[in-house]
């Protein structure tokens, strides 16, 4: 606080009407007010008397800001700042929740002035003459700030009678007064006007009590756009809660929390570390940690009734993560205590045999104030100002440290008793959050003691430090070449000091903007919603661009559990071309485009960036990335890749199936590089541009976007195109395919994941038909039937899956980090991990975006080039089982014919035409290759490994017997899935070219273990030439695979999941099915995957 900046007369004469009053000072064992009370009074008085405009920005206002640990009497100085000073007739108090709000009344209205020892009628207006206050306190107009309750407000602020005010509500209220107020056509808008308009004009001081509360910032605007004089109260302000009510440090006021202990006026904290190993399961830590509860508290709660004169006994706050733990908490307390504890949740609900739930504080007040244990989520978190609370138990930590410090807090307050005993709070943590509780705490007792010395760094350190730095830089130097003078920090910067990288995210506008600077307030709270400080308009931008200058911050990412600030000077800069918003922020744009009515420009639009070469058009992509529609769980996610252009050159077979996520080259000679996914396009000709040729960069790229007579890059027409104009009713499913990705979900969720990583979870098929009446679908997981429903949001454009089956199949996993693991259900559709077929031809969802993929499976003169390796197999027709080890002993005919093992012993040993079985693609090609070894035993690299070392040709056979479902479907997509993961898997074999520690000579010699059947005689050696013996073919394996010359191949053979007529037939019909689509993409993503590693895919299936 600055002397010289203060009214020194007026803040005397304010200082001693206080002092007038008779609780002002403690007499003859009268209560009065404490000692810290008076003096963050008087700073409020300092500051209404003092200036208060913001040196760089002088129209506005900033804000006071008072700090003071929970328990210390905030209540009583708001209720003497709103009824006490002579000239704060009127004022608004908010607060961030109901029952906070209900309590300052109270304290306003009676309960505060019935603490200082007058007597007070129930819970009417207590009013005093000067005889009984020593000064007159007067009469008081207090009401509850209600949207409902606008108009009647305005009518009793305006009566004759009504000279002091007090409007006490939540930010919520306020906000919705205020949007009421800016929509015309919403009930009572032209209340909720005056009701803003009468605060602004007419009241001379908003408080805000709790001001730390999340998210300050969006529900702060309401208070900065009132623009008058504004107190902060917290018990924890914490770096960015200032910033949102512009505090800036000049009047602040702090309660250092080692003297509120000194003083007694609250308790010190004692966090209890108990000395035993967690459990690991819920439900037994659940019992663990009431044991210890019971351990620790019971002799200290008997102590504690001695804290109290009335016979008040103590009570313990204990709080869990979620409902269900609140209420296994309950259920164990009252078994272990013999009591009957409380649970406040929003959604507890009350049973027969359960009837102490309650959904709020003040209905478990109401019912059962007698309660020992109170057990919460939130509820209970703040504005609870009972002494009565000794002891908080923690079984699940909080969100941050500033909800630790707070709920500690409510077992702090000291109460008058018997003075002999020393009061303690106690901490009580489950043993696995223990000590992480007594860290925390220890760092907070730190940071309250640094307060203490250095009270103005609370604010300072954040807001000045830049600019103190700059006061001991040079005023001049010589910097790249040129004298520089140093930046004017006390000054707005200027458009002329600015130079930008022409590069902007480009938007266009969903209805008509008359002008950009509308945009100004809402664009400067996003920036303030971040680690970004002290905001500035820019001066002298052009008439259809706006801008603002700020300090970025940051705390070094190399430190864990210290910090070391890092600072950047931000620029913000939007500029208004015709239907067309280029955005562009230093440090990352942070605007909500909805909230603006934007939205990015398309990628049609954004293609046009990179035009069709040509005289007037100089055009080259030379690099690409990629994303692939193409979900299945080892395909090629996306892809990078550089060319000198990509107008020469075919790049992939997956193509048609890309969707371009970036792109970069050459336009009129320049580089270029466009971001579809954020509509972000950057010129690199100059790489810094002064403001004014910066505006001009963003009319020229507006002209070419629209320009009707421009054609994208012939390029882009190789890939898939993004649908943007999908109505609901196109949105409707017809097909979904579930493919939740096992490499991101493993990170997050093993248990969500399991069904995926368990090779022994059976699952028939994820692909399933969606009922268009009710969104119903069913999948099949070990042979039972899941039921599922998906819809389309509207208001999201995203797709919503519901299985209480699924979640029930798959329970989520506690994690790491106190929380407990989403169910699959919840990952699926944040991930949006499914593809859907829509009822719109063509358009299928993936990943949260429609495509239209050009896929081409068929060309013009009939032939179908996607089969081309899928071979007809007439051998598999009869083949019902992989390994066939029920057939083996019995009848090796039966083995020969009905298995795909048999079916290359037959071939092999040359028993094929003498068991009946057709000479085919499959069989030509077995008999092809002289070498055949059967790898599989759990230790495989393939079921079968075919070698022949004259060609150089090496094959890795993977077996599969699908079904086509009980219908017949024709092609079984989770069936390709599952044998698909196999065979590509073997694509990582093929590349490092590293032989399995397994094969050994020996191994090939010993007999073919089928699951738990022995072949017996029938060893892993199916063909060989004469004369090399198994140490010779083993020989040949290790060279082959380590030799990169060979050609590699991956076989497929799969029985019971398609037939290649069945696919001729379905790529012939006019409209494919959905089913087939779905398995031409698979397959045709496989066989891109093998192509990039150099192996060829052949699928052999029945005829």
């Amino acid at each position: 606080m600055h002397a010289d900046v203060i009214d020194a007369r007026a803040f005397g004469q304010d200082i001693r009407r206080l002092q007038s009053y008779g609780f002002w000072e403690a007499a003859d064992d009268a209560p009065g007010l404490w000692e810290h009370q008076q003096a963050a009074i008087g700073t409020v008085v300092a500051y209404l008397n003092g200036d208060k405009a913001i040196p760089e920005r002088p129209e506005q206002i900033e804000a006071a800001l008072l700090k003071l640990p929970t328990g210390t009497g905030k209540s009583g100085i708001v209720a003497v700042l709103v009824r006490c000073l002579p000239d704060v007739r009127r004022v608004l108090v908010l607060t961030p929740r109901t029952a906070l709000t209900k309590q300052l009344i109270a304290d306003i209205r009676h309960r505060f002035w019935k603490h200082m020892g007058y007597e007070v009628d129930a819970t009417a207006l207590f009013t005093g003459d000067a005889q009984t206050m020593g000064t007159a306190l007067d009469d008081v107009y207090v009401e509850q700030l209600l949207p409902s309750g606008a108009r009647q407000i305005v009518h009793n602020l305006g009566g004759e009678d009504v000279d002091r005010a007090i409007l006490v509500g939540t930010h919520h209220a306020l906000g919705a007064i205020r949007k009421a107020a800016f929509d015309p056509d919403a009930p009572g808008s032209d209340a909720c006007q005056a009701m803003l308009a009468e605060i602004r004009d007419n009241f001379d001081l908003v408080i805000v009590d709790e001001g730390h509360y999340e998210p300050a910032v969006s529900w702060s605007r309401g208070v900065r756009e009132f623009n008058l004089p504004t107190l902060l109260l917290s018990a924890t302000p914490y770096r960015n809660d200032y910033k949102s009510f512009r505090v800036r440090g000049r009047y602040l006021f702090n309660f250092p929390h080692a003297q509120a202990i000194e003083r007694k006026i609250i308790r010190p904290a004692e966090v209890i570390l108990p000395a035993v190993e967690p459990e690991g399961d819920r439900q037994a830590a659940v019992i663990q940690f009431v044991e210890i509860l019971h351990q620790e508290l019971s002799d200290r709660l008997a102590a504690a009734r001695n804290w109290f004169r009335d016979g008040t006994q103590p009570k313990v706050m204990v709080r869990g993560d979620d409902l269900d733990t609140l209420y296994m908490l309950q259920s164990e307390i009252d078994r272990v205590f013999e009591t009957q504890s409380l649970v406040i949740h929003d959604r507890a609900r009350r049973t027969p045999q359960n009837q102490n739930r309650f959904t709020s504080v003040a209905s478990a007040q109401h019912n059962r104030a007698d309660a020992t244990f109170w057990i919460h989520q939130y509820k209970l978190m703040e504005g609870i100002d009972d002494p009565a609370f000794v002891a908080v138990g923690i079984f699940d930590l909080m969100g941050n440290a500033r909800q630790l410090v707070q709920q500690i807090g409510r077992a702090t307050r000291h109460s008058k008793g018997d003075a002999r005993f020393r009061q303690t709070g106690w901490v009580l943590g489950s043993p696995a959050n223990a000590s992480r509780i007594h860290t925390a705490w220890e760092r907070y007792k730190g940071y309250e003691d640094y307060a203490a010395r250095k009270t103005e760094h609370i604010v300072s350190n954040e807001v000045t430090l830049p600019d103190r730095l700059l006061e001991y830089m040079a005023e001049y130097q010589y910097i790249s070449g040129e004298f520089r003078g140093r930046f004017e920090f006390e000054q707005p910067l200027a458009a002329v000091d600015i130079q930008l990288p022409q590069s902007a995210a480009v938007l266009k506008t969903i209805d008509p903007l008359p002008n950009i600077q509308v945009f100004g307030s809402v664009i400067e709270e996003a920036i303030m919603d971040k680690d970004r400080f002290k905001i500035t308009p820019v001066d002298g931008m052009p008439g259809n661009a706006l801008g603002f200058s700020y300090y970025a911050w940051r705390n070094s990412p190399y430190l864990i559990d210290r910090f070391f600030s890092e600072w950047k000077l931000g620029i913000f800069v939007a500029v208004q071309q015709g239907e067309f918003v280029f955005m562009h922020d230093t440090e990352g744009l942070v605007v909500d485009m909805a909230g603006l009515k934007l939205k990015r420009a398309g990628r049609s639009l954004m293609e046009k960036a990179f035009p069709k070469d040509g005289e007037d058009n100089a055009s080259r992509l030379s690099r690409m990335s990629f994303s692939s529609l193409d979900m299945s769980q080892h395909s090629i996610r996306g892809m990078a890749m550089r060319t000198r252009s990509f107008a020469d050159v075919f790049t992939d077979l997956l193509d048609p199936s890309l969707v371009p996520s970036t792109a970069a080259g050459f336009v009129d000679g320049s580089a270029r590089y466009v971001g579809f996914g954020r509509s972000r396009l950057r010129d690199a000709s100059e790489r810094y541009v002064p403001i004014a040729e910066y505006v001009g960069w963003t009319a020229e790229v507006a002209a070419e976007l629209s320009d009707n007579g421009r054609s994208r890059s012939p390029v882009f027409d190789r890939y898939a195109s993004v649908v943007e104009d999908v109505t609901t009713e196109d949105a409707q499913p017809v097909s979904i395919l579930i493919d939740p990705s096992l490499d991101d979900m493993r990170d997050d969720d093993v248990g969500g994941a399991a069904f995926v990583l368990h090779e022994d979870v059976n699952y028939f098929d994820l692909c399933s038909d969606v009922d268009e009446a009710n969104g119903n679908f069913t999948i099949e997981i070990d042979d039972q039937e899941i039921q599922c429903s998906v819809e389309f949001v509207e208001e999201t454009g995203k797709y919503r899956i519901e299985s209480d089956e699924l979640n029930a199949r798959f329970p989520a996993q506690e994690r790491d980090d106190r929380r407990q693991g989403q169910t699959l259900v919840q990952r699926l559709n944040q991930r949006q991990s499914f593809r859907v077929l829509t009822s719109r031809q063509g358009v299928i969802y993936s990943e949260g975006n429609f495509y239209e993929p050009r896929v081409r499976w068929q060309l013009e003169d009939g032939s179908t080039p996607i089969l081309d390796y899928v071979l007809a197999s007439p051998s598999l027709d009869q083949v019902n089982s992989e390994k066939g080890e029920n057939h083996f002993a019995p009848n090796r005919s039966i083995w020969h014919q009905q298995s795909i093992f048999g079916v290359f012993s037959a071939t092999c040993e040359g028993q094929r035409a003498a068991d009946g079985i057709p000479d085919d693609e499959l069989t030509a090609a077995i008999e092809a290759l002289p070498i055949w070894l059967c790898d599989d035993d759990g230790q495989e690299v393939a079921d079968f490994i075919g070698l022949d070392p004259d060609n150089k040709k090496m094959v890795l056979v993977h077996a599969k017997v699908g079904s086509q479902g009980p219908n017949g479907r024709g092609f079984n997509v989770g069936g390709l899935q599952v044998v698909g993961r196999q065979a590509l898997a073997s694509l990582g074999f093929i590349s490092l070219g590293r032989p399995s520690p397994v094969w050994t000579a020996e191994r090939w010699q010993s007999e073919v273990q089928a699951n738990a059947t022995t072949l017996a005689g029938r060893n892993r050696m199916f063909r060989h030439p004469a004369g090399l013996d198994a140490e010779d073919v083993n020989e040949l394996l290790i060279s082959a695979c380590r030799n990169p010359s060979f050609d590699k191949e991956i076989w497929i053979v799969g029985a019971k999941m398609t037939h290649r007529q069945v696919l001729e037939d379905g790529l012939a019909q006019e409209q494919l099915q959905n089913r087939l689509r779905q398995f031409l993409m698979h397959w045709d993503a496989m066989q891109t995957s093998c192509a990039r590693a150099n192996a060829k895919l052949k699928f052999f299936c029945s005829d």
